[in-house]
Formats: structure tokens, sequence, C-alpha cells
């Protein structure tokens, strides 16, 4: 019996040279006439088909480029990742819409999308972005940096970590966001972001603390990433912008086993002025229960009692992720589950619950 994946396969490859591939039933014809359907979801289904047909749809080429311009979010995505699955075919035109001086910047972000997928297979599309990104036109290069995001290939991402060392500040905050979406892939890009940390910029530092968590998530302690990122992250612990310090205590959550030193950043954080860092740092502290030590744990039940909703909040699901090792601190749970603040109470009853049912395990 043949399965389902060579079912589907079939249902795409000519049974004889005049035959045409269908999905659904309909040709590329049909779906493309679909595509001036005034229904959205019609226009989304359609580019949605018309992406499974791969090289069988080039007559689709322009009407899709023309859908990145639908007046609907959803018809534009499809648009773009059923061009993303059309090359070679497609890629010299989307690169053109790119760099076209009057793109519509929508138009043109969607069309670098199509192209940073289209690079996993064409390198000319990577090409084309990467050229795009050297342009004198600040638009065509803003935009070419989504699209390599999207690649997220090496040689994308060394581009990307070139332009953090920039001139431009809306260039640099885009490459530091740009960097954030590709993930692990941007690990090679630590030691430039590291860098960009120490710029006297809010903005900047927020996307680069956010994209040094996501390129440190699961690396083994001890590892030049996570070294390096533990140190940034320790550092952003003791900025004097509340918002920064919250922003590295949330990137401290994606660390496979932070260091004694990010262990008692986020400590000292639970006593924060601010809201904020006391409640990203109990919850960061509750994710990484394993490694919270006495002194940390004194410090949570504490934050359970003082300062705004948010952090009290953060720091009862901390405690009740602690499991039995929070046994100590029902004494004073146990009045919270009365608090005047609904949140507040839910928390507290589902924190204690959660430790008795460890304690009795």
């Amino acid at each position: 019996m043949k399965s389902l994946v060579a079912l589907l396969m079939l249902a795409l490859v000519p049974a004889c040279a005049g035959d045409r591939p269908t999905v659904e039933g309909q040709r590329v014809t049909d779906w493309v006439l679909l595509l001036r359907s005034p229904s959205g979801a019609d226009r989304a289904h359609a580019a949605h088909a018309l992406a499974q047909f791969g090289p069988y749809a080039r007559i689709a080429i322009k009407p899709l480029v023309t859908a990145l311009g639908d007046p609907i979010e959803p018809v534009r995505e499809e648009a773009a990742m059923a061009l993303g699955a059309m090359a070679p075919d497609a890629t010299p035109l989307v690169a053109r819409v790119l760099t076209a001086p009057t793109v519509n910047p929508e138009i043109g972000r969607w069309a670098a999308l199509a192209l940073g997928t289209m690079a996993r297979t064409d390198p000319r599309a990577g090409e084309a972005l990467l050229t795009a990104s050297r342009s004198h036109e600040a638009k065509e290069q803003a935009l070419s940096l989504q699209g390599l995001a999207a690649c997220g290939d090496e040689i994308s991402v060394k581009r990307l970590a070139e332009l953090l060392d920039g001139t431009d500040r809306h260039l640099r905050l885009d490459a530091a966001e740009a960097l954030g979406r590709v993930g692990t892939g941007a690990r090679a890009a630590v030691p430039e972001l590291a860098q960009a940390a120490r710029v006297d910029d809010r903005d900047l530092s927020l996307a680069v603390l956010a994209a040094l968590g996501s390129a440190a998530r699961g690396a083994e302690r001890g590892s030049t990433t996570a070294t390096v990122v533990t140190s940034v992250l320790s550092g952003a612990m003791q900025h004097a912008d509340p918002l920064v310090r919250a922003t590295a205590a949330r990137a401290a959550a994606d660390l496979a086993s932070p260091g004694t030193a990010t262990v008692q950043g986020l400590a000292g954080l639970l006593a924060d002025p601010a809201p904020a860092p006391r409640a990203e740092a109990s919850h960061t502290l509750g994710l990484l229960a394993p490694r919270v030590d006495d002194a940390t744990l004194t410090a949570l039940t504490t934050a359970t009692s003082e300062g705004a909703r948010a952090a009290r909040v953060s720091a009862l699901h901390a405690l009740g992720a602690l499991g039995a090792r929070a046994h100590g601190a029902i004494p004073v749970l146990g009045p919270l589950t009365k608090d005047r603040d609904a949140d507040v109470r839910r928390a507290a009853s589902d924190a204690v619950d959660h430790i008795l049912r460890a304690s009795a395990g």
C-alpha cells in the first residue's frame, strides 16, 4: 500500500505528458483566477494552494507578486510563502520588487521574506539580499535585513553582525532584531552582539539582550556562547534603566544552565524598586528552579508580599515551581490565599497546591 505522502506526491505528478497537476482537484489556472476573488479567505487559500505546485506554477508568479500588496495580511503572507517555493523561477522578479525605488514598504517586506526562503535553494536570492543590504537606499537596506533573517544561513548572519557595528542607528537596531529572529543560528554573531550591548542606546540594548538570549538557548554551560551571554546578562541586570534590567532577566530564562552570578543577579532583582524587573526575575527563577539556592528562595518568599501585583504573582508562580523545596514558605503563602487582590489569591492558592502535592509525593 502506498503511503499517504506518496499519494500526495502522485497528485502533483502528471501521469503522462498531456496531464496537468492539480491541488484539491483544481489546476494552476483555476487557483490563479481565485486570487482575484473578492473574498480574502479565498485569495489566501489560492496562494497557499499555488505553493504546492512548485515549478508547475510558473504562470502564477506575477499574480502572486501582485498579491504581495493585498490589503489582507494572510494573503500577503501566503503569497510570499508561495513565491518562496518557486525558486529559481521567481527569484529575478521578486528581487526586482525589493529594489524598486518606489516599492511600498509592506510589499518590499514580503518580497524580502520570500527571497529569504528562496535563498535556501537559490544562491541568487541570497546575493540579491546581500546586495540590497549594501545599498545607499536606507529603505532597501532595512527591508533586506528581514530577508536575511528569514534565510538565517552563515553568510546572512555574518552580514547582520557587520551591520551591528555600523553608523546608522536604525540599521543597527534592525540588525539586532533580525538576529533575534534567527535564534540559535545567530551564535556566530554573539561577540558582535556583546559589543553592541555596551552602546548607550536603550532600544538597541533591548534588542541585543533578546537576541543574545535567543542565540544562547540550549548552549552548554562553559561554552563560549554561554559564558559570553551570561556575562552580558549579569551586567545588564545592574543597568540604570529598569526595562533593560527586566529584559536581561527575561533573556536569562533561555540559558540551559545559568551560572551562580546569573542566579544571584536575578535574586537581587527581586528587591528591585521597579515592578518589571521583579516580575521578570521571579518568572525566570521559577523556570530555573533547580538552580535556586536557599537565600534566593527566601527572597522569593518575601517578594510575594511586597510590591506590584505582577511581581507578587510571578514570585508566587516561581515558588509553586520549586515544589517541595518551598514548603517552608507555606506559612507566608497561606494568608495570601485571602489577599484583597484576586490575581494574588489565585496565584497563592495554586502555589500552595503545587507545593503540598510535591511534598506529599
